[in-house]
């Protein structure tokens, strides 16, 4: 274990460090997602299920975080996306689906960039390097 990952574990506990590490493993998959083109995206609905589904993975992640953790370190922005998971989960009738591109496409990566920069973990080479099958 790292000493950033030590300090972390021992201020707000083990739990804290697994949902920042499944948090960045649901960033690679809404990475996946939008590394097949938007046409793809709004054109399958069994892109869009997935897209909704990694969202409110995303989100429970972060519900799992100790709250300290979330306050201490707001500056993620981290908060929002456990907003979204709420709205997605009980709201399937009202979900856009531009939003979850935006947010895939523009307000995901760098909150994952910092994350990982918080862990000392580098950048993945290509975050999209296991891409959906087109078929």
């Amino acid at each position: 274990m790292t000493d950033i990952r030590q300090a972390l574990t021992e201020k707000y506990g083990e739990r804290t460090v697994t949902s920042l590490d499944d948090f960045l493993e649901h960033t690679g998959m809404a990475a996946r997602l939008v590394a097949v083109g938007r046409d793809r995206f709004f054109a399958d609905e069994f892109v869009m299920l997935a897209a909704e589904a990694v969202a409110i993975r995303l989100g429970e992640s972060i519900n799992r975080m100790d709250k300290n953790f979330l306050g201490d370190h707001g500056h993620l922005g981290l908060r929002p996306i456990l907003s979204a998971r709420h709205v997605i989960a009980h709201g399937y009738d009202i979900i856009d689906h531009e939003v979850l591109w935006d947010a895939y496409t523009n307000d995901l990566p760098p909150i994952a960039s910092a994350v990982r920069r918080l862990l000392d973990v580098p950048e993945p080479e290509s975050a999209t390097a296991a891409t959906l099958p087109t078929s």
